[in-house]
């Protein structure tokens, strides 16, 4: 049987980070990012790279209008620790259709993470 003027969609989809940007030093939670169609799921997430944070992960899962296409800021509300190097990507992807991908192309990284050290 032929399928005629049906589509799939079997590209997947494309999640950027624009803030912050790789090798930045930033003293804000805000991460802000762009995607190309609207998800079904998606995670910030921040993983320390060094520092006193060695190791640690922080997750912020996207919901409601945070999975729809286009730019988006966003707040987190990390604890993260004065001085320690975060890399900040977004992972667990799922579009609309159910085409995974694990993680942002392009992960904004490393970025260092101060308390005190800027103004806000």
């Amino acid at each position: 049987m032929e399928n005629l003027n049906v589509a799939y969609d079997i590209t997947s989809a494309l999640a950027t980070i624009t803030s912050p940007v790789s090798s930045s030093t930033t003293n804000t939670t805000e991460a802000q990012y762009n995607l190309n169609e609207a998800l079904q799921t998606a995670s910030l997430v921040y993983t320390s790279t060094s520092g006193t944070d060695l190791g640690a992960n922080y997750t912020y899962p996207l919901s409601g209008a945070e999975l729809s296409s286009g730019s988006h800021s966003v707040q987190t509300g990390f604890s993260l620790v004065d001085g320690s190097v975060y890399d900040v990507s977004l992972q667990g992807i799922t579009d609309l259709a159910g085409t995974r991908r694990q993680r942002s192309p392009t992960p904004a990284s490393p970025t260092t993470w101060l308390r005190s050290s800027l103004p806000a």
